[in-house]
């Protein structure tokens, strides 16, 4: 488990390193949603490599052992955790590997190798890209950078948290809800462990795509799951599991996961673009998407929070999302 003080650490060490990203508000595009909220954008698009991932990223890799440095780093993502992990390794000195499935956005592989990593493509789904990230960990020696189920991790995604906080209190605000999107979990394992203590009456909700709703299968079970079929435009959410971290998170200090389709991330993109001018990837959007079909409850006229949680986004997927 991690606790505020995790997470405050993590903000401590990674700070001046990654970047305060902004909160912008969004008037016309709160307007289109049921209950029409006061909606408050914190931009993770906007931040090192284009996602919040190089936040946990870089608190992992640099508290890492001489050893373990000399070893090298492995680990498995679609793009954004890979991008992450191989931007704080290559500030780090640290040899990067990071395994993404074959039909990996070519502009996240490129941005990967662009940071330095050794970019293995393997398999038809992030499961099977986790596996070969495991084989090469046991192979060559390496250390395996969990994508989201490590406290660091964790911890450094929640430092979101610590600024959207900070950053609504020095404009007079106090969010009553905030909508944070899950793949395996790490965001909103560190945010909400954050905002327990931070703000204890604010209402959290998780949102998942269909093909991908690990979380939301974990709560149904009582157990974390893993998914057998990973089947979502939002390749950034599509982990093969839920983390056993933020799966305790979830069940003591979210209010609920909200499952959406496909059609409404899309949707969302494409709202975020027109009403905002802020790009998105499916993954970031996936929280105005479920605010607009009326999929997050009791937000009428109160001020909402959602995480744009990346822009890592190719131009021929964006065409396809825009038409």
């Amino acid at each position: 488990m991690i606790r505020l003080s995790d997470v405050q650490d993590a903000r401590d060490r990674i700070a001046g390193r990654v970047h305060v990203t902004p909160v912008v508000t969004a008037t016309l595009l709160g307007e289109r949603m049921p209950g029409a909220p006061r909606l408050f954008i914190k931009c993770e698009n906007f931040q090192k490599t284009g996602s919040f991932k190089s936040r946990g990223a870089l608190n992992k890799i640099d508290r890492l052992t001489d050893e373990e440095r000399a070893r090298g780093v492995v680990t498995v993502s679609a793009g954004n955790h890979a991008q992450g992990v191989a931007w704080a390794a290559r500030a780090a000195g640290v040899r990067a590997t990071v395994v993404m499935p074959e039909a990996a956005s070519r502009a996240k592989v490129e941005a990967s190798r662009g940071y330095g990593a050794e970019v293995v493509l393997h398999g038809k789904s992030s499961i099977e890209a986790l596996a070969r990230a495991r084989e090469l960990e046991a192979e060559r020696g390496f250390v395996f950078v969990h994508p989201f189920d490590d406290p660091l991790v964790a911890a450094g995604a929640g430092s979101v948290a610590l600024e959207l906080h900070e950053q609504m209190q020095a404009i007079g605000e106090q969010l009553d809800v905030v909508v944070i999107p899950i793949g395996g979990g790490g965001l909103i394992g560190g945010m909400a462990t954050a905002f327990a203590e931070l703000q204890p009456g604010l209402r959290v909700y998780g949102v998942e795509p269909e093909g991908a709703a690990s979380m939301r299968g974990s709560l149904d079970a009582g157990q974390p799951i893993k998914m057998t079929c990973v089947n979502t435009i939002a390749d950034g959410l599509g982990a093969p599991a839920a983390g056993a971290l933020a799966f305790e998170v979830v069940k003591r200090s979210v209010r609920d996961v909200i499952v959406i389709p496909d059609d409404a991330i899309a949707r969302g993109v494409r709202e975020l673009l027109v009403y905002t001018k802020l790009l998105a990837e499916p993954s970031g959007a996936a929280c105005v998407g479920a605010l607009l079909i009326g999929a997050v409850p009791d937000v009428a006229g109160k001020n909402v929070g959602v995480v744009l949680s990346g822009g890592n986004v190719d131009l021929g997927t964006l065409a396809k999302l825009m038409s």
